[in-house]
Order: C-alpha cells, then sequence, then structure tokens
C-alpha cells in the first residue's frame, strides 16, 4: 500500500506546484488526498467517496444545520453505504469492503445493520478525519514556523512530529458515547452507573500531569504518550496505516515545498466544527516563493 499512498501524495502536491500561490491548500492537496486514500481502501471510484464524504460532511454538522438536514444526510449517507455492500457481495475485489462483506456472508456472525454501522464508522473516520488531520497538522507547523524547518533539514524527525500533530491538534474533539458502569467520582464530579459520558480527546493529550508542558508544539516530544489513535479495545485499527500515511505526505511535503508559509496569520483560521466529533479548518491558504 505505501507506493500507492506516495503516489497519490505525489499527484496532490504536483496538483499544488502547478498552482498560482496563494492557494487553499486543504482544497488542492487534503481533500484529493483524504478521498483518493479511501478510494483504494474502499475499492470505489473516487467520485463515489466524494459524494460520500459530501454526505458525512452535512451528517456530522448538527451544529450548523437543521436536524431535518442532517437526517436527510445520514438517510443518503446509509442508502449509499448499502449499495455499496450489496455491489461488493455481488462482484467482491481485493478491498476492504469485499473482505468485511464476503467473510460475514461466510460465517454471518453480524447483522446487515451492524454490517452498515461498521462501514459507515470506516467511511465517516477515513474520508473526514485524515482530511482534517493533514490539514491541522500542517497550520500546526507552519504557525510554528521552526518546528517545520526541523523536518526540511532531517526527514528522520517526521515520524515523531506525526505523533506530536496528532496529538497537539487531533481531528476529533469528542469520543463516542460511553456508559459508566459503575458508581464513580472523577475531578471531584460524581458519574453514578448507567450515565451517558464523553471523553475528550484534546483534554487528554493537553494533560499537564502526562505531558510536559502540554500546551507547547514540539515535533520532537519523546516520551509521546497520547490517546489520538484511541486506547486498548477501543485503540483504531487504522492506526498504523495512518501514521505511514501521514508520515509519507509530511516527509514529502517538507522536502519539496520547503519555503511554504501562511497566506494568512494564524489567527485569522476559522474553524470548523462539527458538532462535539470531528474539527478542522475551513480554509488553509498557503504560499511559497515562485
Amino acid at each position: 500500500m505505501r507506493p500507492v499512498v506516495q503516489q497519490i501524495v505525489d499527484n496532490a502536491l504536483d496538483d499544488l506546484a502547478a498552482a498560482e500561490p496563494p492557494v487553499d491548500f486543504q482544497e488542492i492537496v487534503s481533500v484529493p488526498i483524504g478521498e483518493q486514500l479511501m478510494a483504494k481502501l474502499l475499492g470505489v471510484e473516487p467520485e463515489t467517496v466524494h459524494e460520500l464524504a459530501a454526505h458525512v460532511d452535512a451528517a456530522m454538522s448538527v451544529c450548523e444545520i437543521g436536524d431535518e438536514e442532517v437526517s436527510r444526510r445520514w438517510s443518503a449517507l446509509c442508502t449509499m453505504v448499502i449499495d455499496i455492500l450489496h455491489r461488493k457481495l455481488a462482484e467482491p475485489g481485493d478491498d476492504l469492503l469485499s473482505t468485511i462483506a464476503q467473510a460475514n456472508r461466510q460465517q454471518s456472525t453480524m447483522t446487515d445493520e451492524q454490517v452498515v454501522g461498521m462501514l459507515l464508522t470506516v467511511v465517516i473516520g477515513g474520508v473526514d478525519t485524515p482530511i482534517a488531520v493533514i490539514t491541522n497538522g500542517l497550520a500546526s507547523l507552519l504557525h510554528h514556523r521552526d518546528q517545520y524547518e526541523r523536518l526540511v533539514e532531517d526527514p528522520g524527525r517526521v515520524a515523531r512530529a506525526v505523533e506530536e500533530i496528532v496529538r497537539f491538534n487531533p481531528a476529533t474533539e469528542i469520543e463516542h458515547l460511553r456508559v459508566v458502569t459503575e458508581d464513580v467520582v472523577i475531578a471531584g464530579t460524581a458519574l453514578s452507573a448507567g450515565s451517558p459520558a464523553f471523553t475528550s480527546i484534546t483534554s487528554a493529550n493537553r494533560d499537564s500531569d502526562q505531558f510536559l508542558d502540554p500546551d507547547e508544539f514540539d515535533v520532537e516530544r519523546n516520551p509521546n504518550e497520547h490517546i489520538a489513535f484511541g486506547y486498548g479495545p477501543h485503540a483504531c485499527p487504522a492506526s498504523a496505516y495512518s501514521r505511514m500515511c501521514l508520515t509519507t505526505f509530511f516527509t514529502s511535503l517538507t522536502q519539496r515545498f520547503p519555503q511554504l508559509q501562511l497566506a494568512r496569520p494564524f489567527e485569522d483560521l476559522e474553524r470548523r466544527g462539527k458538532g462535539l466529533h470531528s474539527v478542522g479548518i475551513k480554509e488553509l491558504l498557503v504560499t511559497w516563493p515562485t
């Protein structure tokens, strides 16, 4: 998969090089990379992923659009996933969806609703999250320009930098809903068994008991035991793949665009919040000497 990822990254950076700065990095680079990576993983056309991404974007925007529109987008998203699943059952390929569909047909370990739910999780996490991580990560690096230059000087630092990127500015603010299993007191707040609870990844990744100078962005931070990819039985199954993709991307970017800069002050960047789950940046204008 690494050569495929490298080719997708190279193509996106070729498009960036051909553009006239300043440009929206997210539109030219982050979105195409995220959508094409997911297309390869799912075994569908990039146009299909683009349509899925549009539904995901709207369905997750519970604080920005009305309930009726959110419901309509969720319904459209579920319908698309079911249609794709049926196609993969009829004509399986060498991709993740085909593997899941065929395995469940043979073993029947999950109901159809459970399969669709799992695939929705893959689609939501696989389309929106990589786009946000790439854009958020670059914004952090260019805001702390000395950190970007460290990666330009030594590509060997990129793998560790990826850990700091996902710790410092994760794409997911709030984790999935949990249920308290027994009465407990956390930081002076009493939670009773059966109560719903959300956990904040951002807060955990800035825990001063866990990290030295947690609000400092340091691409050489070590140790860096963040939970951006979850923890224990809830750890992201695609964490190794995500790390490989991000390392490939930021290595290529810093070597091809060593003088990349923000074209707008960091403080003026407009955040794109999607309810309690995903956060990103609406537009990331960048420039470089031509």
